[in-house]
């Protein structure tokens, strides 16, 4: 009876969830630091925005003043880097963020992390939680498709939204991941109005699991677990 437990938690293990490579943002490649204030972030990029702002894809910056919470007004409009328990930092087209770049509300500033489900190919059980802020306002995409209504962390179109997080759980039910390469961006849109005209996004990664693909090896030890279990239960039976 010992040997078909052991086969069952010995299976169970090897089908508990993995963590997937989803980074907050202000870090080097794979998440290993923080990026210094004025750096460029290791695992997001900037793919579009308005006015012809961006010409290719590039990694933002960490924003010069955010990890004090002076920026981008000295009564500190954004929240501090750190702030609410987070541990993420605010990042931007520019280190410095002035008024003499183009602004839009129509076009956004598209934020894009892509990530692999190679070893995890299982994309339904994809849990990824966390929180966001963004100046001025937007919503999430995943694979292309903007996430559905519910727990889908969309800022609203409404003052003073950049103060604080707004968090969000994407999952199978209002997100589709893929099998492979998969892609999770943010699309902000900034409001020209008020002195100086920002903006900036701060996305904290919580936790990003998906459960692994079994192993043939997995399905043989179940196998074993399961026949060892029949033969006990006849020999129970005479």
């Amino acid at each position: 009876m010992k040997t078909i437990l052991a086969c069952f938690v010995l299976a169970s293990g090897l089908l508990s969830a993995g963590t997937i490579g989803v980074y907050s943002t202000g870090y080097t490649a794979g998440g290993g630091s923080k990026v210094f204030a004025g750096g460029t972030d290791g695992n997001w990029t900037l793919e579009s925005g308005p006015g012809g702002s961006v010409s290719s894809p590039f990694a933002p910056h960490v924003t010069v003043g955010s990890v004090l919470g002076t920026f981008p007004f000295s009564s500190g409009a954004w929240f501090k880097d750190g702030s609410f328990g987070s541990t993420s930092e605010w990042v931007s087209p520019d280190a410095f963020e002035t008024s003499s770049n183009p602004y839009s509300l129509v076009t956004p500033y598209v934020y894009q992390e892509t990530f692999s489900l190679s070893g995890l190919d299982n994309p339904s059980t994809v849990v990824i939680t966390g929180e966001w802020s963004a100046d001025n306002y937007g919503y999430i995409v995943v694979n292309g498709i903007p996430v559905s209504t519910g727990a889908d962390g969309n800022i609203p179109n409404s003052t003073g939204e950049f103060k604080f997080f707004t968090s969000f759980v994407l999952n199978s039910s209002n997100a589709t991941f893929l099998p492979g390469t998969n892609t999770i961006q943010f699309d902000v849109f900034n409001n020209p109005n008020g002195s100086p005209d920002v903006t900036g996004i701060n996305v904290d990664i919580e936790s990003a699991t998906a459960d692994p693909a079994p192993e043939p090896t997995t399905f043989g030890i179940m196998g074993f677990g399961l026949a060892a279990l029949g033969l006990l239960r006849r020999t129970a039976k005479r």
